[in-house]
């Protein structure tokens, strides 16, 4: 037995002996159909499906349909074999398809058979309504124009809305109990107080061409046309109107109100959708300044006018400055949007100082102003040096260095610039430039008659910016001289006779004796000089005592200024002796030595490259050479060779030019950082044979912590090099930067530490807070460049002294106390903390007389309203006693000692003493040195009123010979500052 479903054809077989009987089943199957108008409206439309079974068995499916969102059942539907079903149904198209050109039947079954049908029909009435109104239209009476245009193939009948409101008062939302229906109340008509009568359609126009009118219902051919319209009070009206328009018909008309001027919104909406746009009301010959800005580049103003009345706007636009007043004409359409642009006029420049200024923008209108705008700009100046010309000057002759400089700012001012040559010259000159004009500064010099012929560095500098600094280096044609030093022996024994010879090459433009140079040789406690008047050598004979290792020796001119100035080795003979072939090295060169034994046998050797050491066999009494090559990266400096034989040690100085950076300069973005604050300091350096490394830098407070805040991989070029490192404070203390350039990461190569300005160490400030609801002022500077550390206001008597309120660097604006003072109130305040770099001897307590409601305690004479110093007081250790005479504001004051960048020594050069001063330090570190490099002087201690003097003696308290000598000036936080001195006898 087979059996099967009814939803596949499949055949079934039996077999007799005799026949076979085959029968086939077919799949069920429906002829479907769905009838309705090809073109529907939006009214309701009917529809027929069709249903034919063609099968001949029985059917049964269920049926739904759908036009739009909503789903419609037909149930289920049982059909015979062959039978046929009408089902008939209205509808209606969906608002969403009005928008279309079309709509979807859809149709589905499920069951026996199963399918989706679907019927479309096309949307009739293709109504399309167009508001134009103008961008602007004059106050009064206006007329906005729409158009209906029917592209359906059907006649549309519908009612259409208007509501306008005014642009900037739109707060209403809708209320039924607000509504006005004016069309049942005729009485009630109470309109928005910017609209002045009953708003009117009028219709104008209504069929399309070749149309007659013959199909437009009579009462909307009428002109005006029935309107209701729907009030809301000072808000906005509703207008509503009815129309019929026929298959591809076209109505015109219009909006008509009587409006004040302002901005207006204007929306529509009917059956197929809504829209709005939005026009003004005006007066006429209106305009507005929309937009005013000030270039600060090029000093230009952009004034952005917009034409905002019914007409065209011809009129005047007027900008005043401080400066000068210039106008133009305005040619505006309605409407239309306009930039003006105004430049400060060349030949007002000369008048442009820096400053904040105002400037007026005016729209004139038969010369009355209409609209006006201002804006605050700021005028500075600003200077960039454009170079630095001094090529070539003449010992004996007064030269020239000329600074180029340009004003690249917006305002006229004042350019001080600074040039420094060696001690030739360091000066200031001012030049007065207008914005991008270029000017020269000249500076002029005398050099002296025996200057050395070279190259030298010269500095030009704006004062009143840090980091411009124009670097150039100036030929001074002057003494030229090769000297060329020699000893008769290699070694020499303790109490023998040396003699050195020195040859001087003349390479100057004038005869050798013309120049009246003089040769100077010191050696221990020997010294000499004698007069070079001719290009033969010259001889110095002197004893060998072996307690100093280098003979120094120099040519001076007539003035005692040295022209050269060397050394030379002399090397003791000993037992085991080392003898270099140089006086001096580069890094990476070849060293040859000489090793002498008195004996023999091995002789082992420490030396500084490669190899690292070394023997060599010796016979009796003789001597051999090793030779070893420098290292490729290493400091100048004099480096140790050692030898060893038994018991015998031998050591030999050699002298090696190789890396090395001085720091000409360390500054720092800003006077002074408060905590927390980022901070940058500018390194200047000259750097001989670069090479790459590091530069590190910390902060170290006054309890001698270090933090790292900065380490960076660099490579330094040979030759002047500026790096910047940034950082943050880290503390609310003392404090100071320390940084270090290093070969590699290992090899110090040179370091500096650089005093911080933290701003709880009250000095240097100057502006205004609020604090506490009172005015307090922060004191500008302290007292006559004082610091100002700490304040008190002494608000008990007697004593003991209660409320005392210690306030930083605040000073509170206080009032006359009208208090009778019978005795003095002893006070004393302890100076713990103070920082160094206030001078001790300086430190003074101080008190306001308060006879002004408000003193401004800023001078110190002895006037009333101003502070006055203390009459009775004394500094015991860390304490300051005093009697404070009267009830009042106190402070403690002292000087701030100078950076020592700022540090001057006078005079120099010197005959009898020299100072160095003013404001230096309370504990300072000096240290002289000659020529060679020797140190003859060391002084460590306290400084005296911020100066100090040296009396130009050596460690002996011998008087020191005439010639430069070279002073090295530190403090404890490790500040240093070099310089040279001339001694003149």
């Amino acid at each position: 037995i087979a059996t099967t479903g009814i939803l596949n054809a499949m055949i079934m077989q039996g077999t007799t002996t005799m026949a076979a009987v085959y029968e086939q089943i077919k799949e069920p199957n429906l002829d479907v159909k769905i009838e309705t108008r090809d073109v529907v409206g939006r009214g309701t439309a009917s529809m027929q499906i069709t249903l034919l079974n063609t099968t001949n068995m029985p059917v049964k499916v269920n049926g739904r349909w759908q036009v739009g969102d909503n789903w419609n059942n037909l149930g289920t539907i049982s059909l015979n074999a062959l039978e046929t079903r009408l089902i008939e149904a209205n509808y209606r198209l969906p608002i969403t398809s009005y928008r279309l050109d079309y709509a979807t039947i859809t149709l589905v079954l499920s069951g026996d058979v199963a399918g989706t049908y679907t019927k479309q029909v096309e949307f009739g009435e293709l109504v399309d309504l167009a508001v134009k109104p103008d961008l602007v239209y004059p106050v009064g009476y206006l007329e906005v124009p729409f158009e209906v245009v029917n592209r359906g193939k059907l006649d549309s009948e519908f009612t259409a809305t208007w509501t306008i409101s005014a642009a900037e008062t739109q707060k209403y939302k809708e209320s039924p109990q607000k509504t006005q229906i004016i069309k049942k109340n005729p009485q009630i008509h109470q309109l928005p107080f910017w609209c002045k009568a009953m708003p009117k359609i009028v219709v104008k126009g209504q069929m399309s061409e070749g149309r007659s009118n013959e199909r437009l219902k009579p009462e909307l051919l009428k002109a005006p046309s029935l309107i209701s319209y729907f009030s809301f009070p000072d808000d906005s009206i509703t207008l509503a109107s009815n129309f019929y328009v026929p298959s591809e018909g076209t109505i015109t008309g219009s909006l008509v109100f009587e409006l004040t001027d302002g901005e207006y919104d204007l929306g529509y909406e009917y059956f197929r959708g809504k829209g709005s746009s939005s026009f003004k009301v005006a007066k006429e010959n209106i305009a507005k300044i929309l937009d005013f800005e000030f270039s600060t580049l090029d000093c230009r103003f952009d004034v952005k006018v917009k034409n905002m009345g019914a007409n065209k706007f011809n009129g005047e636009l007027n900008l005043q400055t401080p400066f000068y007043q210039t106008k133009t004409t305005t040619n505006l359409d309605v409407g239309q949007i306009a930039t003006y642009t105004f430049s400060l006029a060349n030949g007002t420049q000369a008048t442009m100082l820096s400053g904040s200024y105002t400037a007026i923008a005016r729209i004139l209108y038969d010369a009355n102003e209409i609209a006006r705008g201002n804006i605050a700009f700021e005028l500075e100046s600003e200077f960039e040096i454009q170079g630095l010309d001094g090529t070539v000057l003449m010992a004996g002759e007064t030269g020239t260095i000329t600074v180029g400089v340009k004003n690249i700012g917006n305002a006229m001012g004042e350019a001080r610039m600074r040039v420094k040559l060696l001690d030739l010259i360091d000066e200031e000159r001012t030049i007065w430039l207008v914005p991008q004009e270029t000017g020269s500064v000249s500076f002029g010099l005398f050099i002296p008659t025996d200057f050395e012929d070279g190259s030298y560095t010269a500095v030009a500098s704006l004062v009143s910016r840090v980091g411009t600094e124009v670097v150039q280096l100036v030929r001074i044609k002057g003494i030229k001289l090769i000297v060329e030093a020699s000893l008769d022996k290699d070694v020499y024994e303790e109490g023998e006779m040396g003699t050195l010879t020195l040859t001087v090459t003349n390479l100057s433009d004038v005869a050798l004796w013309t120049l009246n140079l003089s040769a100077k040789v010191k050696f221990n406690d020997y010294a000499a000089t004698q007069t070079v008047t001719h290009e033969s050598s010259t001889l110095f004979f002197f004893p060998i005592h072996h307690s100093g290792q280098k003979l120094n020796f120099g040519i001076y001119s007539s003035d005692n200024r040295a022209i050269w100035l060397d050394a030379i080795y002399v090397r003791e003979k000993g037992i085991l002796t080392i003898i270099p072939d140089k006086q001096i090295y580069h890094q990476g060169e070849t060293v040859t030595l000489t090793v002498i034994l008195q004996g023999s046998g091995t002789v082992s050797l420490t030396l500084l490259g490669e190899p690292a050491t070394g023997t060599i066999e010796i016979g009796a009494c003789g001597s051999k050479t090793f030779e070893f090559r420098l290292p490729p990266n290493m400091l100048t400096g004099t480096y140790f060779i050692s030898a060893e034989f038994g018991m015998q040690n031998a050591e030999c100085n050699i002298d090696v030019r190789g890396i090395e950076a001085v720091v000409k300069e360390a500054s720092f973005d800003r006077d002074g950082y408060s905590f927390n604050e980022p901070l940058k300091i500018r390194l200047s350096m000259d750097v001989k044979e670069g090479f790459d490394g590091q530069v590190r830098a910390w902060i170290v407070d006054d309890r001698d912590n270090w933090v790292n805040i900065y380490e960076e991989d660099k490579v330094f070029a040979n030759g002047r090099c500026v790096y910047e490192i940034s950082g943050t404070t880290t503390m609310g203390r003392r404090q100071s930067l320390v940084y270090g350039i290093y070969l590699g990461t290992q090899t110090l190569v040179v370091s500096g530490r650089k005093e911080i300005g933290i701003y709880n160490i009250p000095y240097a400030l100057g502006k205004t807070i609020e604090k506490n609801g009172l005015r307090v002022n922060i004191l500008p500077d302290g007292l006559n460049k004082n610091a100002l550390f700490d304040f008190y206001r002494v608000v008990e008597y007697p004593s003991p002294l209660q409320g005392i309120h210690p306030l930083d660097v605040f000073e509170f604006v206080i009032y006359t106390d009208n208090v009778d003072m019978q005795k003095s109130i002893s006070v004393t305040y302890g100076l713990d903390g103070i920082s160094d770099r206030i001078i001790k001897d300086s430190i003074k307590a101080y008190y306001i007389v308060e006879s002004s409601p408000r003193p401004s305690p800023i001078r110190r004479e002895s006037k009333e309203g101003n502070w006055v110093e203390i009459t009775e007081q004394k500094k015991e250790g860390n304490q300051l006693a005093f009697c404070l005479p009267h009830l009042s504001l106190i402070g403690i004051a002292g000087r701030i000692s100078k950076p020592l960048d700022e540090i001057t020594t006078y005079p120099n050069p010197a005959k009898d003493k020299i100072t160095f001063g003013d404001n230096l330090p309370s504990m300072i570190r000096v240290r002289i040195f000659n020529a060679a490099g020797e140190m003859v002087y060391e002084y460590e201690g306290a400084s005296e009123n911020g100066r100090w003097q040296w009396s130009l003696q050596n460690k002996n308290d011998e008087k020191v010979a005439s010639g430069i000598y070279f002073y090295v000036l530190t403090t404890p936080e490790g500040e240093t500052k070099t310089g040279k001195i001339g001694v003149v006898r």
